[in-house]
């Protein structure tokens, strides 16, 4: 699966779980788009990836809030 599609998929995981909305058969879908993430775009640097993800956060979580009516601000 080419990194972006990773990146898109580690997005809706976030935005699903501030929004309540992760089930557990989700989660471990969840879990290797993070860790194929940090491994393959970071190189296995959690602080490189935490870097990316503050930067990004706000922007990528508003989108998806944007998108689905209803949906919770965190």
């Amino acid at each position: 699966m080419p990194l972006a599609e990773i990146e898109t998929t580690y997005w809706d995981c976030e935005f699903k779980a501030g929004q309540a909305l992760l089930g557990s058969a989700d989660a471990d879908s969840c879990i290797a788009a993070f860790e194929h993430l940090k491994t393959h775009k970071f190189d296995g640097d959690f602080q490189r990836f935490l870097v990316w993800w503050k930067d990004n956060k706000h922007q990528e979580l508003s989108r998806r809030r944007d998108e689905v009516p209803g949906s919770i601000q965190r």
